[in-house]
Order: structure tokens, then C-alpha cells, then sequence
């Protein structure tokens, strides 16, 4: 499997997660950076395991969050969801 992350040509500040070549993600920065700290905490190295799903209403609540902050915020600010 390969995975990549390349900027959007075509959006500034969204990224595309690829694997094999195939898009599967289209995501603001924030968003993105959000995507990242929830896959690193399901990974739970040497932890108990905690359940990190999320229904399809949650993640799209979240990204409307995320991307009402990102709308909002000064550029220079950390986001108020990831810290970054």
C-alpha cells in the first residue's frame, strides 16, 4: 500500500490523502492536522484500548467545526481543535 499527502492545486490550503494514487480525502489544513491527531491517539501504543470510532454525524460536525474555526481565526493563531 502507499499512502501520500500532496497540497490541492486546485484549493488553497487543502491537502488530498492518496492510496495508490486514489484520493480518498480532501482536507483543510486544520481538518487535516485534526485527521492526524485522531489516528494517533487510536493507535494507543502500549495503552488499554479505547474505542475512537465516531459515526458519520460526528465526523461531519466535526469538520463543520473545524472549518468554522479555520474561517474564523487569525492565520497566526494555533487551532483551538488540534493546538497547530
Amino acid at each position: 500500500m502507499e499512502l501520500s499527502v500532496e497540497q490541492d492545486e486546485e484549493k488553497k490550503d487543502y491537502y488530498k490523502i492518496l492510496v495508490n494514487d486514489t484520493c480518498i480525502l480532501n482536507l483543510e489544513r486544520s481538518e487535516l492536522r485534526h485527521f492526524i491527531e485522531l489516528c494517533d491517539n487510536a493507535i494507543g501504543v502500549g495503552l488499554e484500548e479505547k474505542d475512537f470510532s465516531m459515526s458519520a454525524d460526528e465526523f461531519g460536525d466535526m469538520i463543520a467545526k473545524a472549518r468554522a474555526a479555520a474561517l474564523s481565526a487569525d492565520p497566526d493563531e494555533d487551532c483551538e481543535m488540534c493546538g497547530s
